[in-house]
């Protein structure tokens, strides 16, 4: 079976994918359609990417263009995850990417809204606007950022879609790993 989380940016769909590529023991590949994936600490072949079979891929809406309705065609099962809060989602992106290093975007963190321009973040929340216009179009399994790591409530509903059986790999999806109060909680909850 071929898996595809195809999500917008800051929703939690690194540890989603990896989550769901443990608990089916499949290949998890990262973003291999991002313009900087050559820097990543593994290469992946047109084989891994559009063939192999036991793989769950993700990408971010948008890496190698808007292209989704040709893509989804190639994968079994599709997950689309967006959130609910723009603005979280907003201030989460603009946080990240003052970093400066892409290697360090899921690097634990402790998030500090003072440092956001607003302007930067004002910015962002339009682009997300527009992206989530085009997800109320798509007709195919979403769920959000709040309905697996805060709410759960769609955490059975993703396991019978993509056909999880045990749940050895749910603690990965806890809500305690939304909120980060210093560097040692961060590491504590990493698997």
């Amino acid at each position: 079976m071929r898996i595809l989380v195809y999500a917008l940016p800051r929703t939690g769909s690194t540890v989603l994918a990896d989550y769901i590529a443990k608990s089916l023991n499949f290949k998890f590949i990262f973003e291999p359609f991002h313009i900087d994936s050559q820097y990543f600490e593994e290469s992946y072949t047109d084989y891994d990417i559009w063939e192999r079979k036991d793989v769950v891929i993700k990408t971010i809406w948008g890496q190698g263009g808007y292209w989704y309705p040709e893509l989804k065609n190639r994968f079994d099962k599709v997950i689309i995850l967006w959130r609910e809060n723009v603005l979280e989602q907003a201030e989460s992106f603009v946080f990240a990417a003052s970093g400066g290093n892409m290697l360090d975007w899921h690097a634990p963190y402790v998030f500090a809204s003072k440092q956001i321009p607003q302007e930067d973040i004002n910015y962002q929340v339009s682009l997300l606007q527009d992206r989530y216009k085009e997800v109320e179009l798509i007709d195919d399994f979403k769920t959000t950022y709040e309905k697996i790591f805060s709410t759960e409530e769609d955490l059975d509903r993703l396991d019978t879609h993509v056909g999880i059986v045990g749940k050895t790999f749910r603690p990965m999806l806890h809500k305690s790993n939304k909120y980060r109060r210093n560097k040692l909680e961060a590491y504590k909850f990493l698997i």
